[in-house]
């Protein structure tokens, strides 16, 4: 008895359906991994300008970078606001402030908004100023950094 030869089997509709949905989660898996690295990007800020933000969660931080120069005064301001409809103004935060290193705490604040905290750079380079929910108020708010 001799082998039979073989014969190529035709793709069903079943394996079409299979195919399509694993690559469209495939899709979608590759697609959030690339928006949490862009998401996880501090958002950058011009001296004198202002940032507006929500704060939404008891463990959302935002998070902030700009570039300083050494011996110039700086001020971090935190004022609530109501960005139109959408919430309360923030009314207390932990705002934090942090060398280019990202582990030395240069000045924290921990109270009732408006926050504003003065400084001096001891060097050049980048800062990143962090805010998040004091563990009660979630709200709207401004950041405004000025060099005085």
């Amino acid at each position: 008895p001799g082998a039979r030869p073989a014969r190529s089997a035709r793709t069903g509709p079943g394996e079409i359906i299979i195919s399509a949905a694993g690559g469209l989660f495939t899709a979608l898996i590759i697609m959030g991994g690339i928006g949490l690295v862009v998401s996880s990007q501090p958002t950058p800020i011009d001296i004198g300008s202002e940032r507006r933000g929500t704060i939404e969660s008891h463990t959302q931080v935002d998070e902030y970078r700009l570039t300083v120069r050494a011996g110039t005064r700086y001020t971090v301001r935190v004022s609530p606001t109501t960005l139109g409809l959408r919430g309360d103004p923030l009314e207390a935060a932990i705002v934090a402030l942090w060398d280019s290193d990202g582990e030395t705490t240069l000045q924290v604040e921990h109270a009732d908004t408006p926050i504003v905290i003065p400084w001096t750079a001891s060097s050049s380079g980048t800062r990143y100023v962090t805010i998040e929910s004091d563990g009660t108020a979630l709200g709207d708010y401004v950041l405004r950094v000025d060099a005085r």
